[in-house]
């Protein structure tokens, strides 16, 4: 096989062009959903969700523009605005709709119409200090410049539900922002002009927190599955001959058993634990001893940093009683391999809260939300619908850490 088809590891940055998995089952659905509305793609981190995005963007398609966009480094709705701006900027075929938007943009325009070149790092600055002034009315004046254009826009705005938290922590009128975006999807949004957000935290419980739940419920939600066991056999037997070891069919089977729900993710990090081990004992791959590399290198290896940050940082997204109640919770999945049922949630809350007058439903729901959308735990869709660890990888960890 060629090197320009192979797949290689990607266990960091975001797998693209030949080292990503398609998942057109997954795409098509977004699709669809961006053809009726906007849509809201909901995901834990190390899911696969902006490999996914990179690869809509990266589609050749005549009937659409695709932008992504990373909003993660961004404290202000200014910065969003000037990043959508800059993202049209380095199409050329949008290049009049951004000169036609008015004395603010003079330089700008000027500057296009002189140069081939364009040094965009000098550019983003001139666009943040304009768009500073007065960022709705510059963007109300971009949106409508785009709508007037004949052509159609999607933007993927990744971590969208961190411009949020950033915007408020930075002092930032979050709710000024978000109502704002609403009115734009729902009074003013036209087939030409769609959003896509998403994130590796959940947008429901940060706008809940802050009482704004009704400012994103217009969003068409989809849910990102994991692999089937056929995708993920086929995903573990590409990157094994890509990578010139074999992984017979009861190992693939075994792998999926240890992990649980395939992701991509977990499988790249499994296949690489296998490959060195592969090439430091040079003979063949047991069930034992592919337990042995779970148990040993997956699970306590110093190398797989994922559960450890997992387990550091939920001190950084709950307060101290929060804190208390999602630990417990917690300890007490890792030690339930069959899930907790939701009478067995309360319980473990009242055990946090003995007093019934701190007592409060709200604050319970809104911990299990949150540890739900960042992808500590998932509840079943069907039966009794009970909550397990989202991973057998985290499940085992904190079993290791924590009971």
């Amino acid at each position: 096989m060629s090197n320009k088809s192979k797949m290689n590891f990607k266990i960091g940055p975001p797998a693209t062009k030949s080292n990503y998995f398609p998942r057109p089952d997954v795409t098509n659905e977004l699709k669809d959903a961006m053809e009726q509305g906007h849509a809201l793609f909901l995901s834990p981190r190390r899911t696969g969700k902006t490999s996914i995005l990179l690869d809509m963007q990266s589609e050749i398609d005549n009937e659409r523009d695709i932008f992504f966009i990373n909003l993660e480094k961004y404290t202000t709705p200014e910065q969003w605005v000037a990043a959508m701006i800059e993202c049209l900027l380095k199409h050329r075929k949008f290049h009049s709709t951004i000169k036609s938007m008015g004395r603010a943009y003079g330089k700008i325009a000027d500057l296009l119409n002189r140069v081939e070149s364009i040094n965009y790092t000098e550019l983003g600055v001139t666009i943040r200090e304009s768009v500073a002034k007065d960022w709705q009315k510059t963007a109300e004046d971009f949106l409508r410049k785009l709508i007037k254009t004949e052509h159609s826009v999607w933007f993927l705005l990744d971590e969208f539900p961190i411009l949020v938290k950033q915007v408020g922590k930075h002092g930032g009128d979050v709710e000024n922002m978000l109502r704002w975006f609403r009115d734009w999807r729902l009074d003013c949004g036209t087939e030409r002009i769609k959003f896509l957000v998403t994130g590796s935290i959940g947008l429901d419980g940060v706008v809940k927190k802050m009482g704004l739940a009704d400012t994103v419920n217009d969003f068409d939600s989809i849910i990102l599955p994991p692999l089937s066991e056929k995708q993920a056999f086929e995903f573990m037997d590409r990157l094994s001959k890509d990578n010139e070891f074999n992984l017979p069919l009861k190992i693939r089977k075994r792998i999926v058993e240890l992990l649980g729900p395939p992701w991509p993710y977990f499988l790249q990090i499994f296949l690489s634990e296998i490959k060195a081990w592969l090439k430091r004992e040079k003979r063949g791959l047991t069930i034992k001893t592919l337990d042995q590399i779970y148990h040993e290198r997956m699970v306590a290896g110093a190398k797989n940093k994922y559960p450890s940050h997992m387990y550091g940082r939920l001190k950084e997204i709950f307060s101290t009683d929060e804190l208390r109640f999602a630990r417990a919770l917690l300890k007490e999945c890792a030690k339930r391999a069959d899930g907790l049922m939701n009478s067995d949630i309360l319980n473990v809350y009242h055990g946090v809260v003995k007093d019934e007058l701190l007592r409060d439903e709200e604050d319970m729901s809104y911990v299990l939300d949150v540890l739900k959308h960042d992808g500590y735990l998932a509840q079943d869709f069907h039966g009794d619908q009970k909550t397990r660890f989202f991973s057998n990888l985290l499940r085992d960890y904190w079993k290791r850490r924590a009971v």
